[in-house]
């Protein structure tokens, strides 16, 4: 069991944790704006502030990436509204739309052992029988690849949660409306065929890989994060009673800290990791 400690709280639909090597970055859906966070809970400052619903981050040498989510999705409240696309966030604060066309609804992103910027993109809503996207953007050349096919997809999809795998071939998508993640198998510009990595009770949300190749995925509707081996064998799940849990990373020294964002009390959460996460890149 990992005893957790709230670091912060009342921060609105808390999503898109990052650790940046001294600090935490989490999203505020509704509030339309990134926080800073320290990890003792000393400190929670507006990082950026770009307007209507931030969802995940990543990062690369240069800039933070955002999946901007729009407004008006699930029954959540906006300060502000913005389309949805890609931002591209500077050190201090600068937002800028990488991109703004041919995007529904992007939620996720991660950045690929390619350097390129991989997002998910679902519709807004999980009734929409159209499937959604994983999209590619390159961020030297400015361009943007449909990496997915609509048709591996008859039963519809959701993507949300994205993350790459110890083998940097491998990437992870959670499938929200169909209750699993999925695998696949990274090619030059698409992905392969998808198979069904791990059944989910609940519908899982974000994801995040520790040193040994572990997935970790937040259930946002059971209150937990299950841990799945790299074959797709359940290990463990982590329990947070009363959090509805939308996200996670690693964190601290040697990545030993776990960051929870959970949507229910607008929190962030600290705990000690099972397993040492596995580093990002930020190419």
């Amino acid at each position: 069991m990992i005893n957790f400690e709230v670091i912060a709280r009342d921060l609105g639909f808390v999503e898109g944790p990052v650790w940046t090597g001294e600090r935490v970055l989490v999203t505020s859906i509704t509030a339309g704006v990134i926080h800073e966070l320290a990890l003792d809970g000393s400190h929670v400052s507006v990082y950026a502030s770009p307007g209507g619903g931030p969802n995940g981050l990543a990062r690369t040498t240069d800039a933070l990436w955002a999946a901007q989510g729009g407004t008006g999705h699930f029954g959540l409240s906006y300060t502000s509204e913005r389309p949805a696309g890609l931002l591209r966030i500077t050190r201090d604060g600068a937002v800028t739309y990488a991109v703004s066309a041919g995007v529904t609804a992007p939620s996720d992103c991660a950045v690929g052992p390619d350097g390129r910027l991989w997002f998910t993109d679902p519709q807004t809503s999980l009734e929409t029988p159209t499937p959604g996207q994983v999209l590619v953007y390159d961020t030297v050349e400015g361009t943007l690849v449909k990496a997915t096919k609509d048709e591996h997809y008859p039963s519809g999809f959701y993507p949300n949660g994205i993350a790459f795998g110890l083998d940097s071939t491998t990437l992870y998508v959670a499938d929200t409306k169909n209750h699993r993640v999925l695998q696949y198998h990274v090619t030059a510009q698409h992905l392969s065929e998808p198979s069904i990595f791990a059944e989910c009770h609940g519908y899982p949300d974000g994801l995040a890989v520790d040193a040994q190749g572990n997935l970790y995925v937040a259930i946002l509707t059971a209150d937990r994060i299950s841990v799945y081996s790299p074959s797709g064998e359940p290990l463990h799940a982590i329990e947070i009673p009363g959090s509805r849990p939308t996200n996670l990373c690693f964190a601290g020294e040697g990545l030993t800290r776990m960051i929870v964002t959970a949507s229910k009390g607008g929190r962030v959460l600290l705990g000690d990791a099972p397993v040492p996460g596995l580093a990002l890149t930020t190419a």
